[in-house]
């Protein structure tokens, strides 16, 4: 009972802190869109690739807002046990343990 207790109070926190954070981006973008007043026809024409690594970027930016960041792996076969490494034990290198415990 008292766990459960104590997760509710986490978990009230991190809504609160969730909140936060989107009410501080909504008040971020009113602001970049109050003082640019630009209209859509006056935008160019961005090439896709160029689009494409503006989605990037702005994604990482989301990302880095609430703390949070992509980890590259190697493309071995080995990434979701190297992911729940990363998360349990603070590194990929015990992958194989994850592995074995696992499958």
């Amino acid at each position: 009972m008292l766990k459960e207790k104590e997760q509710e109070g986490k978990d009230r926190k991190a809504k609160n802190m969730m909140e936060n954070r989107e009410q501080e981006l909504e008040v971020m973008k009113n602001a970049i869109l109050d003082s640019t007043k630009v209209e859509l026809s006056e935008i160019p024409e961005v090439d896709p690739i160029v689009a494409d690594v503006l989605k990037d970027a702005l994604f990482t930016e989301a990302l880095r807002i609430k703390n949070l960041e992509i980890h590259m792996t190697p493309k071995d076969g080995n990434s979701l046990f190297r992911s729940v490494s990363r998360l349990v034990y603070g590194t990929e290198d015990l992958h194989s343990e994850v592995r074995r415990e696992t499958v």
